[in-house]
This record gives C-alpha cells, sequence and structure tokens, in this order.
C-alpha cells in the first residue's frame, strides 16, 4: 500500500446489537485513518436502529437488509466498500486508538498479504475483562483447518482479493469466520500484529442441540469443501516437508491433514481423514503408534499398518504412489505408454474421482481398457480424490483440469493423446468440446436421476444432439431415461455393472465377527452406501426400531462415509430418539467391508433410487442374502422370475419402495426419501423379520445365487460389452456426428440471430435511456434554474423590505424636521412680534 492510499472503509456488522453498536461506531470514527464507516444491519428488531438513526458524522454510511446473515452482510459490505482496503467490526467489539495505523504499517512492511490481523483483548457483555487475555491469533492453515478461527474483528483486508478469493458462502450462519478464514488461507497469507488492539466481547450463555448441530453441519461443509478435489492436493503442497523425497514427503503431508482434521473434531470429515492416513500407509507410513490418530484406528483397525493402495486382481504389481509434485504436473504424452497393441485411445470423462459407486465403476473401466490393449484416458473436469491416486499407483494417466480455461485445456488434451472416443460418466462438461474436434461421445446412465433439479436434468438432455450413444447400467436406468430425456431407445445399450474381482475375507463368519466385535449371537443386518436420503438410511433405523421388541438379538451396521451432513445428524438423532444407540452402529468409511459381509446376517438396502447398486452386487457375490427395494434392477439380482420359476424361493427379499412417476419433482422426492418415518419402513422390518425366520434355506440360495451371477456379470461380459460398443460408436458415427454438428451449426446461426435482435432491442434501450437521462439532466438545470431565481426574488424581497424601512425612517424624519421648521419659524415671528413691541 502507497502512503497515499492509507485509509480503509471499516465495516460495522450489527444484528441486535444496539447496546453496543455506539461505542463500536465511536470506536472506528476515532481512527483517523477512516475514510468511512460502513455500518451494516442484518436485520435489527431491537433498538439498533433507533441508534443507527442517531449517528450524523458524514463518514457514516448505514445499509440495512433483511436478516439474511453475517456471510451475506459481508460479501454486501466488501462489494459496497469505497477504499481498497477494509477493516471489520464487529457491533460488539471496539478498536483501540491507533489499531487501523498498526495494520497499515504492518501492511507497509508486507505489501503481499492478503489481510493483516491484530491480537485481541477478551471481554464479558459488561465490559469487563476475561481473566487472561486471548492469545495472538494463528491464521495458519493448519489452525483454521482444525477449527480454531480467529475473531474477525480488527483484521484488515484487501477488497479485491478478498472479493477474488470468493468472499464468503452467504448461506452460512455459523460458520462463516472459517469460511472466509479457509479461503483466505488458500489465496495468500496474512500477517498478525501482536499488540492487543481490538476489545472481542465473548458472548456468553449455553448454546441450544439446534443452534449445535447446525453449526457442526456448517463447519463439515466448509471444510469437506476445502478437502475436496483440487484444494486436497494444493493443501498436500503446502504442508509437505521441503527437506524429504516426494513419497516420504507426501506421506508426511497426509498424516498432518489427517491429525489436522481429527483435531478440527469434525464428525463429517473423519472419513477423508481415514483416506489420507490410507494414503500415507500406502507410501510406507505407520500410525500404529500416532496417539492423535487414535480414534481413526478404532473406527479403522486396518489403518495401523502400511499396504498398498488398491487391493486389484491378483497378479497386478503396484507402481509407488506419486508424490505430490508429481500428482500437479502435466501427464505424460501418449508415446510413452504402449500402444503397438492398436488399441483405441478413449479418454473417460468424470467430475472427480474419489469414492463412491459410479467412480469405482469408471476407476475399474480404466484398468480393465488397459489390460486389454486400450489407451485409457480419465479426465476429471473438477478434481481428482482417492481413485484418482489409485490409478496413477497402476500407471493409468489421470488429468484434472486445472487452468482457468479448462474448454481449451480439455481440448488441448484431447488433441495431444490423439483421443479417438470419449466416455462421459454423469459429465457434460466436455461433450460439446469432443464434438468440435470431431470425437463421438459415448455418455454412461448411471442412476435414474430423478432427485436432480430441473437445471441438471435439462443440461443432461441438451447434450443429446452430440452424443453418440448411451450405456445404461440397468434395464430400469435406461427405461427412466429414454422417458425422461426423450432419448431414442436403440440408442441406449444395457451393460450392467460386473461382479468386479476382488480379494474375498479369508475369515469364516465367527472370525470375523470377532475380529469386528460382534457377539456369535447377534443377528447382524449390514447396509453399505454413503448418508443421504436417496440411500434412505432412516427406512432401516426405522425397520429396526419397530422390530427391536420381539427380536432383541438384531443389530445393524451402517457403512458409509457422509454424503449429506445434515441427513447424518437426523440419522443420529433418529436413532438416540428410538433409543437404538446400542444396537446401531455408524461405522463410517471402511475398507474391509469385505469381513463385514463375512460378519453379515442379512445386507440390506432400502434406497429410493439405485442405477444397479454396487454394494449390493458385491454382498450378492459374498453369498450374503439380501433385503432390496425394488429399483436399479434389484429383481435381477436376486433371480426373480429366473430359470427356477417364480415360486422358487429368493436368496433374499424384495419390498417395494416409495412410487414415483418419471417427472416427479425433485424437491418432493427429496422430501419423501428424507421423511422420518419412510413409507415403506413397516415393509422392509416384515421383509427383514421373514429373511431372518428363515435364514439357512436363504443363505444357501444367496450362495447359489453368487455363482449364477459371477457368470451373468463377469468382469469379461462387461468389458466385451464396452469395447464392443466403443469400437462400434468410434468408426459408424460419422452419419450422427454430421448430423450432430449440423444441428450444432443451426442452433449457432438462430444463436447469432437472437443475439442481433437483442443487440437492436438493446440499442432502442440505450437511446431510451440516453434521451431519459438528457431529459434529467435538463430537468435539473431547470429545476437549479428555479431555485436560483427564487433566491434571488427572496434576496431582493428582504432588500426591498430594508429599503421600504429606510424610506420610512427618512419620511419620519422629514415629518419631524417639518414640524421643528415649522415651530422655530413660529417662534422667530413672535420674537420678532415681541420685539418691535
Amino acid at each position: 500500500m502507497s502512503t497515499t492510499e492509507r485509509s480503509v472503509t471499516v465495516l460495522v456488522t450489527t444484528g441486535n446489537d444496539g447496546p453496543f453498536l455506539a461505542a463500536a461506531v465511536d470506536s472506528a470514527l476515532a481512527q483517523p485513518e477512516a475514510a468511512e464507516v460502513l455500518v451494516l444491519d442484518d436485520g435489527s428488531v431491537d433498538d439498533g436502529p433507533a441508534v443507527l438513526a442517531r449517528l450524523s458524522d458524514p463518514r457514516v454510511r448505514i445499509v440495512c437488509q433483511p436478516r439474511y446473515g453475517v456471510a451475506h452482510l459481508l460479501n454486501l459490505g466488501l462489494a459496497l466498500a469505497r477504499t481498497s482496503h477494509v477493516v471489520l467490526l464487529a457491533a460488539r467489539d471496539v478498536l483501540h486508538s491507533g489499531c487501523v495505523a498498526a495494520l497499515l504499517a504492518a501492511l507497509e512492511r508486507e505489501p503481499d498479504a492478503l489481510a493483516v490481523l491484530v491480537a485481541a483483548r477478551r471481554r464479558d457483555p459488561s465490559g469487563a475483562e476475561l481473566g487472561e487475555s486471548a492469545p495472538a491469533p494463528d491464521p495458519s492453515l493448519r489452525a483454521v483447518l482444525a477449527s480454531d478461527v480467529p475473531p474477525l474483528s480488527g483484521v484488515l483486508l484487501d477488497r479485491a482479493r478478498a472479493l477474488a478469493a470468493g468472499g464468503i458462502d452467504p448461506s452460512l450462519r455459523h460458520a462463516y469466520a472459517q469460511d472466509l478464514w479457509l479461503r483466505l488461507a488458500l489465496h495468500g497469507r496474512a500477517v498478525v500484529v501482536p499488540e492487543r488492539l481490538v476489545d472481542v466481547t465473548v458472548r456468553g450463555g449455553p448454546v441450544s442441540s439446534a443452534d449445535a448441530r447446525a453449526e457442526e453441519i456448517e463447519r463439515a461443509r466448509v471444510l469437506l469443501r476445502a478437502l475436496s478435489g483440487t484444494r486436497l492436493e494444493e493443501l498436500l503442497v503446502r504442508l509437505a516437508p521441503r527437506d524429504l523425497p516426494a513419497p516420504e514427503a507426501e506421506a508426511a503431508a497426509c498424516l498432518e491433514l489427517a491429525r489436522v482434521v481429527v483435531r478440527g473434531g469434525v464428525r463429517a470429515a473423519l472419513g477423508v481423514a481415514a483416506e489420507l492416513v490410507a494414503r500415507a500407509c500406502a507410501l510406507g507410513a505407520t500410525v500404529a503408534d500416532d496417539a492423535e490418530l487414535a480414534p481413526l484406528r478404532a473406527l479403522h483397525p486396518g489403518l495401523a499398518t502400511p499396504r498398498a493402495l488398491d487391493a486389484g486382481a491378483a497378479g497386478h504389481t503396484h507402481a509407488p504412489a506419486p508424490g505430490v509434485a508429481s500428482a500437479v504436473a502435466a501427464p505424460a504424452r501418449p508415446d510413452a505408454q504402449d500402444a503397438a497393441t492398436g488399441g483405441l485411445r478413449i479418454a473417460l470423462e468424470v467430475a472427480t474421482l474419489d469414492r463412491g459407486g459410479l467412480e469405482t465403476v469408471v476407476h475399474d473401466l480404466a484398468l480393465a481398457l488397459r489390460d486389454a490393449g486400450h489407451v485409457p484416458t480419465v479426465l476429471c473436469t473438477e478434481g481428482g480424490g482417492a481413485r484418482a491416486e489409485q490409478l496413477r499407483a497402476r500407471g493409468v494417466e489421470v488429468v484434472v483440469l486445472r487452468g482457468p480455461d479448462r474448454e481449451a485445456e480439455l481440448a488441448r488434451v484431447l488433441a495431444t493423446r490423439g483421443v479417438e472416443l470419449v466416455n462421459a460418466h454423469f459429465s457434460t462438461f466436455g461433450s460439446r468440446v469432443a464434438a468440435r474436434l470431431g470425437i463421438p461421445v459415448v455418455s454412461t446412465l448411471h442412476n435414474a436421476y430423478a432427485w436432480l433439479g430441473a437445471g441438471v436434468l435439462d443440461a443432461i438432455r441438451a447434450t443429446d444432439e452430440v452424443i453418440d450413444g448411451y450405456v445404461a447400467v440397468s434395464q430400469s436406468v435406461a427405461e427412466f431415461c429414454a422417458e425422461r430425456f426423450a432419448l431414442e431407445r436403440e440408442r441406449i445399450v444395457v451393460i450392467r455393472n460386473c461382479v468386479t474381482p476382488r480379494p474375498a475375507s479369508s475369515e469364516d463368519r465367527s472370525a470375523a465377527r470377532r475380529a469386528l466385535g460382534i457377539g456369535d449371537d447377534a443377528q447382524l443386518l449390514v447396509q453399505v452406501g454413503r448418508l443421504d436420503p436417496i440411500k434412505c438410511q432412516l427406512a432401516l433405523v426405522e425397520a429396526l426400531r419397530l422390530l427391536a421388541s420381539e427380536r432383541p438379538r438384531v443389530v445393524a451396521w451402517l457403512v458409509g462415509g457422509v454424503g449429506n451432513p445434515a441427513y447424518a445428524h437426523r440419522i443420529e438423532a433418529r436413532i438416540a430418539a428410538a433409543g437404538l444407540a446400542d444396537r446401531v452402529t455408524l461405522a463410517g468409511e471402511r475398507d474391509d467391508v469385505a469381513r463385514i459381509l463375512a460378519a453379515a446376517d442379512v445386507f440390506v438396502m432400502p434406497s429410493v433410487l439405485e442405477g444397479l447398486s454396487l454394494a449390493a452386487i458385491e454382498a450378492m457375490a459374498a453369498g450374503v442374502p439380501a433385503v432390496l427395494t425394488r429399483t436399479g434392477d434389484a429383481a435381477f439380482l436376486l433371480g426373480e422370475g429366473g430359470a427356477r420359476g417364480d415360486a422358487a424361493v429368493l436368496p433374499g427379499a424384495l419390498v417395494d419402495g416409495p412410487a414415483f412417476p418419471v417427472h416427479v419433482d425433485s424437491e418432493a422426492l427429496n422430501a419423501l426419501a428424507a421423511s422420518e418415518e419412510p413409507p415403506h419402513a413397516r415393509d422392509l422390518a416384515r421383509a427383514i423379520a421373514e429373511v431372518l425366520d428363515d435364514l439357512p434355506r436363504r443363505s444357501a440360495r444367496a450362495r447359489e445365487r453368487a455363482a449364477e451371477l459371477a457368470q451373468e456379470l463377469s468382469h469379461e461380459r462387461w468389458l466385451a460389452a464396452h469395447v464392443e460398443l466403443f469400437e462400434r460408436v468410434a468408426t459408424s458415427g460419422a452419419a450422427h456426428r454430421q448430423r450432430a454438428l449440423a444441428t450444432v451449426a443451426r442452433r449457432c446461426i438462430e444463436q447469432v440471430e437472437e443475439e442481433r435482435r437483442a443487440g437492436r432491442a438493446l440499442e432502442g434501450t440505450l437511446d431510451a435511456l440516453a434521451r431519459m437521462l438528457l431529459n434529467a439532466v435538463a430537468n435539473e438545470r431547470a429545476a437549479a434554474l428555479v431555485q436560483r431565481t427564487r433566491t434571488d426574488l427572496a434576496t431582493a424581497r428582504f432588500a426591498l423590505a430594508d429599503t421600504f424601512s429606510l424610506l420610512a425612517r427618512a419620511l419620519d424624519k422629514l415629518r419631524i424636521g417639518h414640524r421643528i421648521r415649522t415651530a422655530l419659524e413660529g417662534f422667530a415671528r413672535r420674537s420678532r412680534g415681541d420685539a418691535a413691541r
């Protein structure tokens, strides 16, 4: 900051802080460098508005909004401030004399700093100091990730750079300070002034359970957003020690970040922490003696020893995982790979490549294509993740688009790799880019996407003109998408997800249960899937409540990470309210699902919607009886109506889930899925009881069905179907491509014409606006002239009145003079007369 810019705007945020507001504003106005004080009121209903009305200093501006929250208010203040730098101040806090000067001096010493903050003195609402003052604030990435968040009062921000960092998520009402500090920490650095130059009022009193839950949910949102995709790689780069080789540095960074996440205490993020530890262990680290990671070892016993990132099919060797530096480096050129087989060069497009069913399919397909002699490149349009690291460790190229112009970057990757076909998995980003390059596109439909909003569904539908073929993972998905997106049914090929060859648990039921701490007499129900309304875990909790009194031995394990933090908290609350805390285990993300299935009596999938559940396939492949809702070809998985006939015993049971039309409103469907008592919970309870009462026969049939599915959903058939479709589309998709390009050209022409019409309309609007402005200027001039005339007339009136007054006095004087002269003349005549006598 130059010396000519030593002025700031102080943003004072208030919301029902009337008794404190005047002191805060006075402390801001007392700073000589405060060019203006912008008071931002968040819908106050106390005497705050009256206090604002009394603020008459010309430097004070007041902006009021409905009760949208402080985050929205701060974004508004950053946009409205008239200076390049702002100082934040809550209405309950007070700046000391010289605070802003100290902030600006620190910024002059460190001109590249994104923020400057001062130490604080804590006080209670009465103004009394609270014992020991707060320690110097720590805005470092480690501290903020661990939820040790500095206060915002007394913070100097570069306004433009803070807005460029994204400001604050306006939907946040509790974790907005952590959100802002995380954004700042990821986009720059902060400087701390150690002097205690701000008084911070500590709010006392108990926090309601609802507010505590809401704060936990928001902290989870903020933290998971920072730990997702590209951001995770940036965090690891920052935390990696500089004095270690790349693999050891990456392992150390993973462990450090995992410890930070555990210290933060956000339960929803513990799954991410466990995956970071797993990544470190794959690089040779051990965590057996790490006290801070003990909570993770309790949830994931397998974390205590080093292991490979991916336990793939036997016979594959695992290359060491790349270091952080290589994770962000430019990918290898295709000539570095073995393309001598003449296989297709295929780009698999996906948004992110972390844990999940879709991501697992992309991971397995990339490896299978590579092993079959093709050259896959995985394109992540939004971020990487655990599966991306696993593929890199196995030698498959993964490109994460990171630049400011991702479309140009994607086009460059497709061209330089010589890509012959793009296979998009729930991603519409690259379809038009590929079409412009003449590269055919196959879109894989993984689910009946009814729970998504109309905007997302319309985006999927809009890309149909450049799609050469579709893959649906189940018959039900094909039927839904054909109807919902108005697709030609013959363009959709059903390729069901396969039974992927993975190492099964070598333990029998008793050994697996001993390892998991489950008694032999317990009847164990297992559900595997992210905690999300569509997976409908609340239906299983409600079913268990209905079974609890008659079946005291029934327990349940819900295995999976948090997909929807709010829903996860509702599950916890429902478990506690139903008195099931000792019978339902929220196991989180696990890497020992094979052991859990070996210990299970029944697998349960109460989902409202599925494509073709990989978790259900894995359970069936393990020979576990399953209770499934009729969605995502569940009837096929259980062999209903197969060779044995409808009357044959099933390896489980089918339950009718909530019915919905193809064009269902997404909000209504989500509300139905998230209801406290899902409508199919009672039927689910009856089906579970039916299977448990007939468990020996159902288990025997489940083992038979596992052998049948090994053939019907074999890995070989699944790969062959994909390769056949890809080769056919790559060689014979020209006609459709020409039609698609003609459609695109026609729409481009229509768009140009529409833009021309809009341009002409805009010109007319601008002309009218210009005329209005000219008329307004003329009116202002006329008004000013009238005002001046009125002023001149008033002045003349006053002058005329003064003249009349002078004239009157003069006349009075003249009248007096006349009388005096008359009197004198009379006196003179009388005098002359007397003298004559």
